[in-house]
């Protein structure tokens, strides 16, 4: 199979993505699940209000991110 140029390239960028989280997994599931178990406390998808909080992250919901870690990890696996 031939791969473009940013094909490759992006291939090698998910490559080291799953190496960073294939040796550091433990610290990320443990945010990850800490995250999660606070969504699920407060009912809520949306971060808490912050005074830090940019405006990227304040549009950035819990949904978004469990359907992005969801694929991740199923691609990951």
């Amino acid at each position: 199979m031939i791969f473009t140029y940013a094909k490759r390239s992006e291939i090698l960028v998910l490559s080291k993505l799953y190496t960073v989280v294939q040796s550091n997994y433990e610290p990320i599931h443990g945010i990850i699940s800490a995250r999660m178990a606070e969504m699920i406390n407060a009912r809520s998808w949306y971060p808490a209000p912050s005074t830090s909080s940019t405006s990227r992250s304040r549009n950035l919901t819990g949904i978004i991110v469990f359907e992005t870690l969801t694929v991740f990890y199923y691609q990951y696996v």
